[in-house]
């Protein structure tokens, strides 16, 4: 039984050794900055996943973190209250390090009658 254990945990301690790289391998996050932003709240998507509500305009950064050359598509997933915002820059790969260009754009909604837009 006593050697039955060691061979147990050297096999262990080889598939750690062996599977290192894969544990190790460097993560890498997508973030960008919202604009325009008035009232209400816009909640984005990387990859269809990660909702990230924002408030205000500021910096956001999504919590999934991406492997190297992994793909991204940040989208809005709600619009704001009288607002419409529009991503820029949201589809990519992350390459070799963070992906910090995202630009997200909010504009107000107009009303439109025969006469022309309306406030």
């Amino acid at each position: 039984m006593f050697t039955s254990m060691w061979i147990y945990y050297a096999i262990l301690v080889a598939l750690y050794v062996l599977s290192w790289p894969y544990l190790a391998q460097a993560q890498f996050t997508v973030s960008g900055i919202v604009s325009g932003l008035t009232g209400g709240t816009v909640v984005l998507l990387d990859n269809n996943r990660s909702p990230f509500s924002i408030l205000t305009n500021e910096p956001f950064t999504f919590s999934t973190q991406l492997g190297p050359n992994a793909g991204y598509n940040v989208t809005v997933q709600t619009q704001p209250t009288a607002q419409t915002c529009a991503v820029h820059n949201g589809i990519g790969s992350v390459g070799n390090s963070n992906v910090n260009g995202v630009v997200v754009n909010c504009y107000p909604l107009y009303q439109w009658s025969s006469m022309g837009p309306m406030d």
